[in-house]
Order: structure tokens, then sequence, then C-alpha cells
């Protein structure tokens, strides 16, 4: 009898769990629960989807500038940046973030300016002056390729070259272009610069930089005792560099060389209005620094020239000057839209720092990287 009984509980279990099962109450109850864990996780995921692409994808398509249809994007200015900074890395001081991006802004509108005009004045690169001059600064040296087979030397060279694109993050087709660019750029500087002269109006300069709250007055005291009986040039300048290693808080080379800048023309200092018609051994009054204005310059003229012959150094920043004087005229002709604010600045610094896979510093400079940065 006590198993009958036994039996008959376990049949009543099972018919009641059965019966919980089938309960349409409860089926929908659990139907509701797993709609809304699979809504939820739907969300979730939705969320990291959208967070993805703000994140990662949409902002390198952010547009940065235009120049008529040419468009460059948040990313191409990363990519732009990280190539010219290449060079400072192997320099090895610390790179002016801010200025650098900035400035790479600029010189992408004008570079884009160059390569969409000078065609017009007939001034091309052609492909094969772009793999001379990666050959030239890639290959071996004659010492090192002795004994090797031509074609040795070329595979070498292309293996160099590879690896220095994988060094500075870029493909090999956006490296060359920034090249073209940087050449073409050089070409159109030789062309705008044809009218820069040999022989020109100089003057030899000096110059001194006194914070705002120095003993600027007592350093003018000091330099006209100092210059009470001077009568050659070479007065001039001995007085001037005592008193600069004293007073002076200028870049630190400057100093060293006593305010000395070497022989000036006309069209290359910002400030030659405030010095060129200075006489010989005359102090300028205070002039307020535009890079720094807590500080003010004072400029002397130790000798004059009315037609002396120009240091190649100074015919090439006149023709630089030329070259920016055109730039800067030829912009009106183009569409040109650009938007540089503290986000754009901010993001690009931020891909910077986040990719940043600096190469090992060494003693001098990649020729190449130079070249492309100082015509980029």
């Amino acid at each position: 009898m006590a198993k009958l009984t036994s039996v008959n509980s376990k049949t009543i279990s099972n018919d009641s769990r059965h019966a919980t099962i089938q309960d349409p109450n409860l089926k929908k109850k659990n139907r509701l629960v797993f709609l809304s864990l699979g809504f939820s996780c739907s969300i979730i995921l939705i969320i990291i989807l959208v967070g993805f692409v703000l994140v990662f994808v949409l902002p390198p398509r952010h547009l940065v500038v235009s120049i008529n249809d040419v468009k460059y994007t948040r990313g191409d200015l990363v990519e732009t940046v990280r190539v010219n900074k290449t060079t400072e890395i192997f320099l090895g001081p610390n790179v002016d973030q801010g200025s650098t991006i900035f400035d790479t802004l600029q010189k992408i509108v004008e570079n884009e300016i160059i390569s969409q005009s000078a065609p017009l004045y007939g001034i091309s690169v052609t492909n094969s002056e772009i793999d001379n001059i990666i050959e030239y600064v890639m290959k071996s040296t004659e010492d090192q390729n002795s004994g090797k087979t031509e074609q040795q030397i070329q595979l070498e060279t292309r293996e160099r070259y590879l690896r220095y694109l994988n060094q500075v993050q870029v493909d090999e087709e956006s490296h060359k272009e920034q090249l073209r660019k940087a050449l073409l750029r050089e070409k159109m500087k030789q062309w705008s610069g044809e009218t820069v002269p040999y022989v020109a109006e100089q003057v030899h300069l000096f110059r001194m930089v006194i914070p705002l709250s120095g003993e600027y007055e007592i350093m003018q005291t000091n330099y006209n005792d100092a210059v009470k009986n001077a009568v050659t040039s070479e007065d001039y300048e001995e007085a001037f560099k005592y008193i600069a290693r004293e007073f002076s808080e200028d870049a630190p080379v400057i100093i060293r060389q006593g305010g000395d800048m070497g022989w000036i023309p006309r069209g290359v200092i910002e400030y030659e209005r405030d010095f060129f018609d200075l006489d010989v051994g005359e102090l300028s009054p205070p002039i307020k620094n535009k890079d720094n204005p807590s500080t003010m310059i004072f400029f002397m003229v130790s000798d004059k020239e009315t037609a002396a012959e120009l240091d190649e150094s100074m015919r090439e920043k006149l023709k630089t000057n030329a070259l920016q004087k055109w730039v800067n005229k030829e912009r009106s002709r183009h569409d040109i839209f650009a938007e540089f604010n503290s986000d754009v600045y901010a993001w690009v610094g931020d891909q910077l720092r986040l990719n940043d896979r600096s190469p090992t510093p060494t003693p001098n400079p990649d020729p190449l990287q130079q070249f492309i940065s100082s015509g980029s």
C-alpha cells in the first residue's frame, strides 16, 4: 500500500510540473524576459557600434580643407604631419606639435595651389625625377656597394626604402605624392625667384632681445658709453657684442655671436623698416617682439653697402619670399575651404600620440625626409 502511494505522489509531481510548463501566462512571461534581454543586448551592440563609428570611422574622413575639387581629411592631415615630423625625430628635439599641425595645414593648401597652377606655367615633375631622388638618398655608398652587382644594389635600395615607409607609417603612393609636391614647390620657387638679383643693398645687422621687465635703460646707457669713442665698424661691433652677452635673452646661438645677424638685404627680415635706415652705430628704439610680446628688440647696424654680392643663403630666402608672394596672390583664383579649430587640433594631436612609433634617433637627419619637410 505504501508503494502505491509513492507512485501516485511522483505522478502528481510530474503532472504539476507539466501543468506549470503548459501555463500560457508563464510562457508569455518567459517570452517577454527573453525579448527584453535580446532587446537590451541589441541596444548595447548598437551603442558600441555607433561609438566605434563616431570615434574611429567618421573623424578621419571629416573634411578639413578643400582646394577647388580636391579634398583633404583629418586622416590626411595626420599622415602629412607624421611624415614631416620624422626629420625632427631623427634630429632628436621635441616637436612643437601645435605649430607643426597648423603649419602643415597651411603647406597642404599652398602645395595644392602650386600643384594645380604649375602646369599653366609649363612646370611639372616626372616619375623618373621622383625615383631618382629616392634612389640617391636610399642608395648605399660606393664603399658599401663594392663587389655587389647592380641587381643587388637595386634590391637593397628598394628594401631600405620599404623599411623607411614602414618606419614613418605611410604607403608608397602617398609618400611619392608628397615628394612630388615638394619637388614641384622647389621648381616653382626657382621659377618665381628668377627676378632675385645677385647684388643688392645690405646692412651688417646686430640685435638684442630684452624682457619688458629688464634693465634696458641701463643697457642703453652702457652701450652709449661703450661707443662714445668708436670710429670704425669694428668698434661698434665689439661694443654691441659685449653689451649683448650681458643683457640679451635671445636664442643661445645668437647670444654667443654677440647678436651678430650677418649681412642682411631688404626683403628678408620682417623688422627691416625698424633698422635699415639707422645710422651706423645707432641703437634703435625698443621694438615690440611679435614672436614674444613679453620682450622687445634693439637693433644696431655696424656697416652698410649700397651694392654687395648676395650670399647664396640670402638669395634662397628671397626666392622663398618671392614664392610666398606668388602663392598669396594665386589664392584669390581658387575656391578654398579650411576648418581648423580646437576639436581638429585635439583630435589630430591624439592620433599622433596614439600612432607614435618614433624611430630611434640617429646623429644625422634623413636627407630624403629633410628635403620633404623643407619643401612640403
